[in-house]
């Protein structure tokens, strides 16, 4: 059992005020690989069948470092689709993509035979792999133990998502044999289904492995499968500790006779647990192990430990300040504390000699062209020293042309192709604020009800907010049919770095079937945010004890921009290090003025405006309307609702109760039928 949950357990009976309120869980499914499906749906099915038995097995030598999209593993090298293909779970990776066996499955579910007492989970395992023979000259020859036939990978526990505990292993197998049996099958799910026996109907079976051939009915079981090796669960950090490195390289020697044979085959496999939690609301994956960099061939001693590759680490570094994304209108007003003067770019050589590479930087504009200015522009020529990281550094010093969506490209090129690689980051300078790189990593949560979240967000120039996108994760109770949950959503000014007075407030309902995705929650008023030193905030009030569960990403450690609030409690800066994915989406909200009068307004003129800490505005009206006329002066507010109304007697009237915004003041004529507008702008 998993002790960090017993204690949440545990708390519901100490006092509400000792209770940990900001609560982290992993992610109860995989938004991305859901999106996938949405958009490829049957792509987790994979179908097994005795026909793996005729497939053309693969020559060596075996490779895959998981440097492509995925969300799955290539089918030409590995029969089955439970890892999840990804760069966003690896932490100081040996290269750029790994792959992930976590407690989801090739749905991105948590498994149905899930329980908080080691099961297993996932699995990757090669297609029939050719270790009895090689091609030499194109002359067919046998391959013997003696002659250096090795598999090697990298691993490390943990990574950006959740520490495995010491009972929760990863396991490396070789596969023995088949053994076919004559059975019935009640469905074709995999890899935990059901079969029942011929002779004995009666008897039922529970199986991990199985190839169904669609034909016969026949089972074929994998029945032997030889243990070579396996790693318990530890966190990362403890991982660092113990072998001084984040991804730990493995050599398996095979030496076996029994190996060497036309449809050898290896897996990898992991046992996890669940947390000990009954709520719904808190259940989420868990035990996540990285992969990377999978090698088998022949010829190779124990010291074969380097490899020729040059690669970039991370899939490419936003040039803004704390951001991957930001309104260009906020960029624009202030390029010198919005962006980075220099950047990191992390190359790995994984030989033991210097490679020389030719290193190109360039960026390009929405439309795809090439932005021509020195630091878009970078050549230069490098040696990079032996397993060791090179920072390359520019400087960025101009104001882009436009608002859009940038791409970044980094290119290095060396004398083989394992020898080069490229990068591109899209750098967004839209209308949105993200510190999040897209992808949860976990899921952020509060207890009890009325609790509150505020994200800090800088605010450079005179603007307005136009809605807020959550991405909220998908958990058991939201998947329900007909589910729902309601939350406020806040906007407040910053009173000296917290929130302060509360600019905006309104009820909303999350749907369940929204979950796993961005939603995007339109403010139905004007919200203006005038430039200020502490930003503004954006945030949400629970009104459940349940686990509201937004999405969290631990690559970009925003943790001092996140604050929370307990009832009548100060606020308090989040402890968890990373960021809450919420976006303020910056512009003009679509409002309803009110109707036009007959005749034409004409204008009239009001001081102060806009209106900051007075509360008195003086309104001169238009010559045409004589002092003996019956006037009122009425007051709207952006969306058109009437919230001031008033003789007007004397051309000072006082505004106590008006929040930030834009208004319509009208006064109406009623000895002429005549009417007089303009606009109020308030900035509190």
């Amino acid at each position: 059992m998993k002790l960090k949950y017993i204690i949440i357990l545990l708390a519901a009976l100490i006092p509400l005020s000792m209770q940990a309120q900001e609560q982290l869980v992993g992610l109860h499914g995989n938004p991305v690989i859901e999106r996938f499906l949405q958009k490829n749906p049957g792509s987790e099915v994979k179908l097994k069948s005795r026909n793996i038995l005729e497939i053309s097995p693969l020559w060596l030598p075996f490779f895959d470092d998981f440097t492509y999209e995925g969300p799955y593993p290539d089918s030409m090298r590995w029969e089955d689709n439970f890892a999840f293909v990804n760069s966003a779970f690896q932490k100081n990776p040996t290269n750029r993509g790994v792959a992930t066996l976590d407690a989801l499955d090739a749905a991105g579910k948590i498994y149905t035979h899930a329980s908080p007492f080691p099961f297993i989970a996932d699995y990757l395992t090669s297609r029939p792999i050719r270790t009895d023979s090689i091609i030499v000259n194109e002359i067919l020859q046998p391959l013997t133990p003696e002659q250096g036939l090795i598999l090697s990978f990298y691993y490390q526990p943990q990574g950006m998502g959740d520490a495995p505990e010491r009972h929760d292993s990863l396991v490396l197998e070789f596969f023995m044999e088949y053994e076919q049996s004559e059975m019935y099958i009640d469905s074709i799910y995999h890899p935990a289904d059901t079969v029942w026996s011929v002779e004995n109907p009666e008897e039922w079976i529970d199986i991990y492995e199985a190839y169904w051939d669609v034909d016969t009915s026949y089972i074929i079981t994998p029945e032997k499968w030889q243990h070579v090796w396996a790693s318990e669960g530890m966190t990362i950090d403890a991982f660092y500790a113990k072998y001084g490195t984040w991804m730990k390289q493995i050599m398996i020697p095979i030496t076996d006779i029994e190996h060497f044979r036309s449809d050898f085959r290896f897996r990898f496999r992991n046992y996890a647990s669940l947390p000990n939690n009954t709520l719904p609301s808190w259940q989420s994956n868990v035990d996540q192990w990285n992969i990377d960099y999978v090698k088998l061939d022949y010829t190779r001693t124990l010291a074969d430990t380097t490899h020729q590759d040059v690669s970039f680490v991370n899939p490419g570094v936003s040039f803004l300040h704390d951001f991957t994304a930001m309104p260009y209108k906020q960029y624009a007003a202030s390029v010198t504390a919005t962006t980075k003067r220099r950047f990191t770019t992390t190359i790995t050589n994984l030989s033991n000699v210097e490679q020389k590479t030719d290193y190109k930087y360039r960026i390009y504009a929405p439309n795809g062209d090439l932005l021509e200015a020195d630091y878009h522009k970078i050549d230069m020529t490098d040696n990079l020293p032996s397993i060791t990281v090179r920072d390359y550094t520019f400087d960025v010093a101009r104001t882009f042309p436009s608002k859009g969506v940038f791409s970044i490209k980094q290119t290095i090129i060396g004398d083989f192709p394992r020898l080069s690689d490229s990068i591109t980051y899209l750098q967004s300078l839209e209308n949105y604020y993200a510190y999040d790189d897209g992808v949860p990593k976990a899921g952020y949560g509060l207890t009890p009800a009325k609790a509150m979240l505020a994200v800090n967000f800088p605010i450079h120039t005179l603007d307005t907010l136009q809605a807020v996108d959550i991405f909220f994760n998908t958990t058991p109770t939201r998947q329900v049919e007909g589910a729902s949950e309601f939350f406020k959503l806040m906007v407040w000014s910053s009173n000296h770095g917290e929130p302060g007075d509360t600019l905006y407030t309104c009820d909303e309902i999350l749907q369940g079937n929204e979950a796993g995705n961005f939603v995007r929650f339109n403010i139905n008023r004007v919200v203006l945010l005038a430039p200020s030193p502490h930003g503004f905030f954006v945030g949400i009030q629970q009104s459940t004890a349940d686990n509201i569960n937004i999405g969290f990403d631990y690559s970009n450690d925003m943790h001092s921009r996140n604050m929370y609030k307990i009832f009548n409690d100060p606020w308090k800066t989040s402890d968890y290090e990373g960021c809450v994915m919420i976006h303020p989406v910056m512009g003009t909200p679509t409002i309803t003025l009110p109707p036009p009068t007959v005749p034409t307004p004409k204008s009239i003129a009001v001081f102060p405006n806009p209106l900051t800490s007075e509360q008195q505005i003086y309104i001169q009206k238009p010559e045409s309307f004589d002092d003996d006329h019956v006037m009122t002066v009425k007051i709207y507010d952006g969306v058109g609702k009437q919230c001031y109304e008033a003789p007007y007697t004397q051309p000072e009237i006082t505004l106590n109760n008006l929040y930030t915004g834009i208004f319509i003041i009208k006064l109406y004529n009623h000895t002429t039928g005549e009417t007089a507008a303009t606009k109020l702008m308030i900035t509190r």
